[in-house]
């Protein structure tokens, strides 16, 4: 691979690759639920044959305050991916 080609993948994959704002989806004064991810555009050209390196990740979290010295805490977080095989997607659990 010549150098350019090798910036230009290095660039395109630098400027795909993107993280998505955490939102909260709810709260109170006790409880909170919040949603966000990222999301990663990328892959490799060698010899003529492309591998697509591509992801998203989404993660859940939340917490509820049970009293004034007990809160409790979750978090989640999954990651998609192409299996190149048989182009279906993969579901990874990436936090629990």
């Amino acid at each position: 691979m010549t150098f350019n080609k090798y910036l230009i993948a290095i660039t395109s994959s630098a400027i795909l690759s993107a993280p998505l704002s955490a939102a909260t989806i709810y709260k109170n004064e006790t409880q909170e639920f919040n949603i966000g991810g990222r999301v990663e555009v990328g892959g490799s050209l060698t010899d003529g044959d492309y591998s697509d390196e591509s992801n998203v990740r989404l993660n859940v979290n939340g917490k509820n305050k049970l009293n004034e010295g007990l809160t409790v805490f979750g978090r989640y977080e999954f990651e998609i991916t192409e299996n190149e095989d048989d182009n279906e997607a993969n579901l990874n659990t990436r936090h629990l």
